[in-house]
């Protein structure tokens, strides 16, 4: 099974560009499961169901979608999706500790594989570089929320765009090697798993897209 996780950057730059590539980095990689942040929806912008066509049209059909709205920007809405080859069984929606003007969510889905049960969670914690308790609040309400939607054994998959590096307290407590309000999670990272300590760089510094962000 095969896994990817995208922050679509919702409509910031050539977004319908971008939208393209990733179709056709789709159709390269072959993914099952898809995990998306700051994807634009209930507006003039609908992205998923633009990827959705766009699958289609490539003769990937049959491909399930599920658009979670966190906060209004520019005249629609911003949130979370999951894209799945298996279709979606169950859908559920945590809100998570958030500044008012950036609500925060997670969304989990479950699937089927073999007659096995899957959950697939997806979030978007919050961005800026002083807001590490918030993150580790963050965390720790969507980890909590997970563990509620599964049942002991099954298997599942939690991926999302962090905001954080692998050091960070918000992340060692994903691994177990951080508490947050009195307890720590025990998850293993995918990337560690498979990689052991090689570099895992996620964006690009030199993106000129990213100057017009330079005030954060």
């Amino acid at each position: 099974m095969r896994l990817l996780t995208l922050n679509l950057w919702n409509e910031q730059g050539p977004w319908r560009r971008r939208l393209e590539v990733l179709l056709e980095a789709i159709e390269a990689w072959a993914p099952d499961l898809i995990c998306l942040q700051e994807v634009r929806g209930e507006g003039a912008v609908e992205q998923l169901p633009m990827l959705l066509e766009g699958l289609e049209g490539l003769g990937a059909g049959g491909w399930h979608g599920t658009f979670a709205p966190a906060q209004r920007w520019g005249g629609s809405a911003e949130g979370l999706a999951i894209i799945s080859r298996l279709p979606l069984e169950e859908r559920r929606v945590a809100r998570l500790p958030s500044r008012a003007s950036n609500q925060r969510l997670c969304l989990a889905c479950r699937v089927s594989v073999d007659g096995r049960p899957l959950w697939l969670a997806t979030t978007h914690l919050a961005y800026r570089l002083g807001d590490g308790a918030l993150r580790e609040a963050q965390v720790e309400a969507a980890e909590a929320f997970i563990q509620r939607c599964r049942r002991p054994g099954q298997t599942t998959i939690f991926a999302g765009d962090f905001n954080a590096t692998p050091e960070s307290d918000e992340i060692r407590f994903l691994v177990g090697l951080h508490s947050v309000m009195g307890r720590r999670a025990f998850w293993q990272d995918a990337w560690r798993r498979c990689h052991g300590d090689e570099p895992g760089p996620t964006w690009v510094a030199d993106n000129p897209y990213t100057e017009q962000l330079a005030w954060f």
